[in-house]
């Protein structure tokens, strides 16, 4: 289980830019996430498609997988609270 806080899509020229803050991601997540928006934007998927998913777990109710090309790691914020032992990040 992961906590998403945004999901931001921003439309520029012939750009879209999506933004994924969250606390972690699982493989793929951000991959299904993007291809999701994009299949209902396209009409693949209904309106709505993406609460129904996310209300039934199932990932098979969600889009396709977007290809990595373009995908970008903007940054990592860390809680210097928490304590990382000396094994990480490996």
């Amino acid at each position: 289980m992961r906590t998403i806080f945004c999901v931001s899509v921003d439309v520029a020229s012939q750009r879209v830019s999506v933004a994924v803050t969250g606390a972690g991601f699982m493989h793929n997540m951000v991959r299904i996430i993007v291809g999701t928006l994009v299949d209902v934007g396209r009409g693949r998927l209904a309106e709505g498609a993406v609460a129904r998913a996310l209300a039934s777990g199932d990932r098979t109710s969600g889009g396709m997988t977007a290809p990595p090309d373009g995908l970008l790691l903007d940054g990592i914020a860390l809680d210097p609270s928490v304590t990382l032992d000396e094994s990480w990040p490996f």
